[in-house]
């Protein structure tokens, strides 16, 4: 869920923490989610979901300067009843950012030598996981299927996972590795029948 590693963004705060609440029906629905950044350099954001085509944050990327808070509108654009309960979230992807940045935020995510350019230190990952009254659990991520609770919560905030990624790519870019070798094939198990001259039976 998050890598390893110390957080580094660690006076940002959410409101709230991390659930919104919405309702199974066909209409649109928002909540509002604030980030305060405490540090004393700025960050920049952007917002994913477990279905685009369901649920969309306003504004999707923004720079968020040091010492102000950014109000972020999460909406839904409908929820049908469904066969199975929901797990939906919302996941906010947040790195520093160098002084006196002004390039869009949108463009800074979008374009690898852009972000390269300005990012500080690791990329990190903030879950709003959404409460559907009457059909989730509360705090269903922290529950087993039951709904009974886990004796150990989940973290909601953390390194970013796809930081992993993001690090072969620069490493890439550097020519720090000289080629990567991607396997086309499953390796095969040491059980397969071979025949006596060691080759595999298919």
């Amino acid at each position: 869920m998050f890598a390893e590693g110390n957080i580094e963004l660690d006076k940002l705060v959410f409101k709230p923490e991390d659930t919104i609440r919405f309702n199974t029906n066909p209409g649109k629905q928002q909540a509002v989610v604030e980030m305060t950044n405490n540090h004393d350099f700025d960050v920049v954001v952007k917002w994913k979901s477990t279905r685009p085509p369901i649920y969309g944050v306003e504004p999707n990327f923004v720079i968020v300067r040091a010492n102000t808070t950014q109000k972020f509108v999460l909406f839904c654009r409908g929820a049908e009843k469904e066969y199975g309960v929901p797990r939906d979230r919302f996941s906010a992807v947040i790195s520093r950012i160098k002084p006196n940045v002004f390039i869009p935020a949108k463009k800074i995510w979008k374009e690898s030598m852009q972000s390269r350019d300005v990012f500080v230190g690791r990329l990190h990952k903030k879950f709003i996981y959404v409460v559907y009254d009457g059909v989730n659990f509360e705090e269903w991520w922290n529950c087993d299927m039951k709904g009974k609770k886990e004796p150990t919560r989940q973290p909601t905030f953390g390194l970013a996972d796809e930081d992993h990624r993001a690090a072969v790519v620069t490493a890439l870019l550097a020519r720090y590795f000289e080629h990567v070798v991607v396997p086309m094939q499953p390796p095969r198990e040491d059980n397969e029948p071979k025949d006596d001259d060691g080759n595999l039976n298919h």
